[in-house]
């Protein structure tokens, strides 16, 4: 595997998270780095340069570097020299002098392959795309996107293909982040990730929380579903407008909005009035028939959202 060695300047953006005189994603004693390395697992097909181009544009916003990668599935040599040398030109052409891309192929199972690579090279974040499917089918065949969520605890940031486009228009970043939150800590995981973007591409966060009637979070708790079905941990809705608050304080645009309803319809409903939005929230990384019983509010974003949605895994770092 090759080894990196670039390192490149932040973006004025966000010279203001690394401190005037450092380098974003170098060892500067700073502590608030979030995102420095990003990782994109790629398949060999049309897709690929797009979501590339679209993940390094994102590196280049949030000071961060970029490395593309790709699994062999067979680990003879040859196969392995041809991924490599496609990954490898793939990452050149993509690369620019103020914005470096690098390449690397590996070969064997490819979730294990990614959390491994992502562990090597110290990568924040990890962007890939994936397919729709019905719950049902997610159940029996499962995803790369599901297994990583439970294999490592590096944030993934998951495109669906149809969504490539709209993104693409955004230059990179997106221009709102909606944050579910629900006054639990597991919830508000997400919000130094969401402070951190917002920062350095100067967007906007809505922080939003679903309430649900007495009777609904009476049977939801019996059920021991918990925070797993989003907004019945802060009834009086006061969690958004503290959030906005303290976003607020730190120099970011905010604001706070409390809905009533299922928490995937007012997630969507509240992304859906901005165009480009991302979706940035915490997940149990709940498996097998607990997640099938109780359903989980990310897992439903995931497939019926119609914007990129970052998932913060509950063992997530939220500093170096």
């Amino acid at each position: 595997m090759p080894e990196l060695a670039r390192s490149h300047g932040a973006h004025p953006a966000i010279r203001s998270l690394c401190g005037d005189t450092n380098v974003c994603g170098q060892d500067t004693g700073r502590k608030d780095r979030i995102i420095s390395t990003i990782l994109v697992p790629l398949e060999h097909n049309a897709n690929a340069e797009k979501i590339s181009a679209v993940a390094a544009r994102y590196a280049y916003r949030l000071g961060a570097r970029t490395l593309l990668m790709t699994v062999a599935t067979d680990s003879s040599t040859g196969e392995l020299m041809v991924e490599r040398d496609w990954i490898e030109a793939l990452a050149a052409r993509i690369s620019t002098a103020e914005n470096p891309v690098d390449g690397v192929a590996t070969s064997g199972d490819v979730v294990a392959s990614i959390a491994r690579t992502a562990t090597d090279h110290s990568a924040d974040l990890i962007v890939m795309t994936a397919r729709r499917q019905t719950a049902l089918g997610r159940r029996f065949r499962g995803s790369v996107t599901d297994q990583l969520q439970l294999r490592t605890a590096v944030p993934v940031l998951v495109f669906h293909d149809d969504l490539l486009d709209a993104f693409d228009e955004t230059n990179g970043g997106p221009g709102t982040l909606v944050v579910p939150i629900d006054g639990s800590e597991l919830s508000s995981r997400a919000i130094p990730f969401a402070h951190t973007i917002a920062a350095a591409v100067d967007a906007s966060i809505v922080f939003v929380q679903s309430m649900l009637p007495s009777p609904y979070i009476a049977s939801a708790q019996s059920l021991g579903g918990g925070h797993v079905l989003a907004g019945i941990g802060d009834a009086d809705g006061d969690g958004v407008d503290r959030a906005a608050r303290d976003a607020r304080q730190a120099g970011l645009r905010a604001e706070g909005r409390a809905l009533y309803g299922p928490a995937d319809v007012s997630i969507n409903q509240v992304a859906n009035e901005f165009p480009g939005s991302l979706i940035v929230m915490s997940t149990h990384g709940r498996s097998g028939i607990r997640r099938v019983v109780l359903g989980s509010v990310t897992d439903k974003i995931i497939r019926s959202s119609s914007h990129p949605v970052m998932v913060i895994p509950v063992h997530a770092a939220t500093d170096h």
